[in-house]
């Protein structure tokens, strides 16, 4: 049962991309086309005159060249680039209260903000930053960082529902190719078929995020996990993503319950393949975990009722090659300096740079006082 569900959520998400990109190939908009040219071949020479000047459902197409200006959209309008390489907007785009409207194929140097609107598209861009804000029902599809070389910038992703009211909801995430997708506070979203490689911290985030469909993403290379579930998350699926080659956990769960973590391949991370930390009553099953720097699956209580009447259920994982297998244990001794330091990940996120350097004196803290006491976690 929990295979079918899986596949027939996958097959679900890729119908719909399929059918996005296929409203998008045949034009889209209905509106009248407004051609934008740096040069004054078009009807403006400037993006913001142009969209100044539309009305509900134009397609504005801006031809290839630098324009040097932040765009503020609050109407259902199109803006589309003749190709993300060439149409180049050097500054910010925002979105605000917004019904409908879509950005495809455009460089944006600085971010991409949506905020308080609904059925939004942002497709095929290039830009450092993609930011949902109390948005509902968007797709964020086939975006990656900009530039070349030592000037690329990856791309980061984030869902957050800035008055908790549950505005951030029913956005799917498809297909990008990025560092990070965070989802806080936001419930009821699709991240499926990411690339999440390279970050200072972790590829996906979840914080006080419950209901979400995390399925078939990469999570590869981070600095420290590939997919962290933090505080009060629950009741999320976290199903067939591959986990492999983060320098800490390739699925860590911090104080979370009713999760399902199905069918994960977990390889070749420093330290755990599954790491669960005060978090209670999740599915662990069906998940591969082989090559780990540490466990296989790790689950830590803090108190031995959390085990007896709250306990996770571990079912039909396969593991292997992992230097201490399966470790289940009631863990006492580090509950005060651990929970502080998981706590202010968080705030460290803004340094990001210090995140590497403080995640291996700490990995190293904690195995120095483990070997000392002759084994534990």
């Amino acid at each position: 049962m929990v295979v079918s569900r899986s596949l027939l959520f996958v097959g679900l998400v890729a119908l719909v991309g399929a059918f996005a990109f296929l409203i998008l190939l045949t034009g889209g908009g209905e509106g009248e086309t407004i051609m934008v040219d740096p040069d004054g071949e078009g009807d403006f020479s400037r993006i913001q005159d142009a969209i100044d000047n539309a009305s509900v459902g134009d397609i504005i197409r801006i031809g290839i060249g630098v324009y040097r200006e932040n765009l503020s959209i609050e109407t259902d309008l199109w803006l589309v680039g003749e190709h993300a390489e060439g149409s180049q907007v050097r500054g910010r785009v925002t979105l605000t209260d917004a019904s409908g409207g879509t950005v495809r194929d455009l460089t944006i140097t600085e971010k991409l903000t949506v905020e308080d609107s609904h059925d939004i598209r942002i497709l095929g861009c290039r830009t450092p930053s993609i930011i949902i804000t109390s948005s509902s029902n968007c797709r964020i599809v086939g975006n990656r960082g900009y530039g070349s070389g030592t000037e690329f910038s990856n791309l980061e992703i984030t869902l957050i529902d800035r008055h908790h009211l549950g505005e951030t909801t029913g956005n799917q995430v498809l297909d990008n190719e990025c560092a990070y997708i965070g989802i806080i506070y936001a419930d009821g979203n699709y991240i499926v078929n990411n690339s999440c490689s390279n970050s200072v911290w972790v590829g996906i985030y979840l914080d006080h995020a419950s209901h979400n469909e995390i399925a078939l993403n990469r999570c590869e290379n981070n600095a420290v996990y590939g997919i962290y579930m933090d505080s009060y998350s629950r009741y999320n699926r976290i199903v067939q993503n591959d986990c492999y080659d983060n320098l800490g956990t390739g699925i860590y769960l911090y104080y979370c319950w009713y999760n399902e973590i199905l069918e994960n391949d977990c390889a070749r991370n420093g330290e755990d393949g599954i790491h669960l930390d005060v978090a209670t009553a999740n599915l662990v099953a069906f998940n591969i975990c082989r090559d780990n720097g540490r466990y296989g699956i790790n689950v830590l209580y803090y108190r031995n009722d959390d085990r007896d009447e709250n306990g996770n259920i571990l079912r039909r994982n396969s593991m292997w090659n992992n230097r201490k297998g399966l470790n289940e244990d009631v863990e006492n001794s580090l509950w005060g300096d651990y929970t502080s330091f998981e706590c202010m990940m968080c705030y460290i996120l803004t340094f990001g740079t210090l995140i590497p350097v403080g995640l291996i004196l700490r990995l190293q803290y904690r195995r120095e006082r483990i070997e000392k006491r002759g084994g534990g976690q």
